[in-house]
């Protein structure tokens, strides 16, 4: 179907001014009045269109889905639209900046990029607040990584009580039972060095008092 163009005229006693096209396959009608892309309601151009062409019915791309019962479950129909939350004041001022565009497509093109910038600009301080909220050692981290980690093992530490020898031996008084500790230690002879006896009973008595 080729694009069509149709002026609406007057409608009772005012006069309408816009240019609606028709056969846009995103839209079944689009004006350039704009006020059913910022606001999702057809305007009065569209209706006069389709009064003239005893269309008594809206096609399903001229009804948002923020109009329907189940706009959850339905997807949007229209490309070319978007649901717009209450914004206060910022609509009047988005609805004459699509006004002084006009049909211009140089105009068009200069309020494109005036908005894109905007979004731009709140995109970058969105992201710059939440790095800010990040702890410092995580941002100073982030920063620079080395490429090579070069991580030993720690070194030994000795701990409070643990003596200059390490583990004692199975040899010291730690592991001696009472008992043993208890019994008196034989003496040793002084003459031979062997233990059960003394001097005086010492068996090598007599080869020594022989080799004196």
């Amino acid at each position: 179907m080729e694009n069509q163009v149709f002026d609406a005229v007057s409608i009772s006693t005012f006069e309408v001014s816009g240019t609606i096209h028709i056969g846009d396959e995103s839209l079944f009608a689009k004006c350039t009045c704009r006020l059913f892309e910022s606001f999702g309601i057809p305007c009065r151009h569209i209706i006069c269109y389709l009064t003239l062409n005893t269309i008594s019915t809206l096609p399903e791309q001229l009804v948002c889905n923020r109009w329907r019962a189940i706009q959850k479950n339905r997807p949007t129909t229209s490309t070319n639209t978007t649901d717009y939350k209450d914004t206060g004041n910022l609509r009047p001022l988005l609805n004459q900046l699509i006004s002084l565009a006009g049909d211009s497509e140089a105009k068009i093109i200069y309020a494109r990029k005036i908005l894109e910038g905007g979004i731009k600009s709140l995109t970058d301080n969105q992201t710059g607040s939440e790095n800010a909220k990040l702890p410092r050692s995580i941002t100073r981290f982030n920063d620079s990584i080395p490429k090579v980690i070069d991580v030993g093992n720690p070194e030994v530490a000795r701990t409070k009580g643990c003596g200059n020898g390490g583990r004692p031996s199975k040899k010291s008084d730690r592991f001696i039972s009472k008992r043993m500790l208890n019994v008196p230690k034989q003496r040793s002879c002084s003459q031979c060095g062997m233990k059960g006896h003394d001097k005086r009973s010492c068996p090598t008595k007599d080869q020594f008092s022989q080799q004196e």
